[in-house]
């Protein structure tokens, strides 16, 4: 459906029900009515709302006149019971109050152990690491160094073994030459000359590289040892920052473990001392409900009288209005 028909027969709606309303004088009275009751219930309800706010504001009075009164030790012969209790609850809060003190203490002392616990074994790593740190990059140096030597000795090899290869080769060509039955005298004569000419120039190269691998050989210990005298250093430092750690983190969790519990037995005595206060809270209104009913004279007390007065008067003025409002048609409700 669009939008334009929608509101259409809305309009008209709106419209027939107006027309129904001026023209049925009942209805319209019947709708009248029905509002005003509506608006009726809605102060009423909003009047209830101010006397249940006026009312705690009221209790939190008669709880400080009760609490006033136990701390001036006013004496109060028909509240003996609620003041025997206060004592003893007021005490365990007291104790509770302390242990929970002795406990934060605790804690705190804890704490500030695994802190500077700590502090002073990543102070230590961080020595250790230092020291290490150049072993690691003398070794990285050393190991680049004999790799580098040992792949320039193996490309030394790998040309000394193609040069033997070749001579071989040229030798198994001269056995070839002479057995060469096509050639004559002098053509061997000439190949075999021209051969070993060639294994001569090779054999000059191999002693050229022979020469390398020589000297590759004398330098072979002193570049095997260097990696071989600081690899124990470095995995003594690593250990050493091993175990560190992993004695920070032991230590760490112990505490750790110590101070849960210690938080926890907190959290029961936080909890117990604010139950505690409620119960003193309900002792203390009860104590007050009872001095406010005997009005006990003493001059500390008179200015919560007085504010419990126009409290009084506060919900007196409000219930009379809800009242007045029930009265108004006549139907109580």
């Amino acid at each position: 459906m669009a939008s334009w028909v929608f509101w259409l027969l809305l309009i008209i709606i709106v419209f027939l029900v107006v027309v129904i309303l001026t023209r049925d004088k009942n209805l319209r009275e019947a709708v009248k009515n029905l509002f005003l009751r509506v608006k009726k219930k809605i102060r009423v309800a909003r009047i209830k709302s101010k006397i249940n706010k006026e009312n705690e504001k009221k209790i939190e009075l008669l709880r400080n006149l009760g609490e006033e009164t136990y701390r001036k030790g006013v004496d109060v012969g028909f509240a003996i019971e609620e003041t025997d209790k206060v004592d003893s609850l007021a005490a365990e809060k007291k104790s509770a109050a302390a242990e929970i003190e002795k406990l934060n203490g605790e804690i705190e002392t804890h704490t500030k152990s695994r802190d500077d616990f700590s502090k002073k074994q990543e102070a230590l790593i961080k020595e250790q690491e230092e020291k290490l740190a150049p072993l690691e990059k003398e070794l990285s140096r050393v190991k680049k160094e004999l790799h580098d030597w040992e792949k320039d000795l193996n490309e030394k090899e790998k040309l000394k073994t193609k040069i033997e290869k070749k001579i071989a080769a040229k030798r198994q060509k001269i056995e070839e030459n002479e057995k060469d039955a096509d050639l004559s005298k002098i053509e061997k004569q000439q190949n075999r000359e021209e051969i070993e000419k060639t294994i001569k120039e090779l054999e000059s190269s191999r002693a050229q590289v022979q020469q390398g691998l020589d000297s590759f050989s004398r330098e072979q210990p002193g570049k095997v040892k260097k990696p071989g005298e600081i690899e124990p250093r470095v995995r003594e430092f690593a250990e050493r920052i091993k175990a560190l750690k992993e004695e920070k983190k032991a230590e760490e969790k112990r505490v750790d473990e110590i101070i849960a519990g210690f938080r926890s037995k907190r959290n029961h005595r936080v909890a117990r001392q604010s139950q505690l206060q409620k119960e003193l809270d309900s002792l203390f209104e009860k104590i007050g409900e009872k001095v406010n009913k005997n009005r006990v004279e003493n001059s500390d007390l008179a200015a919560i009288y007085a504010q419990i007065d126009n409290q009084n008067k506060i919900i007196e003025d409000l219930e009379k209005q809800i009242k007045t409002e029930r009265q108004v048609d006549g139907t109580g409700g």
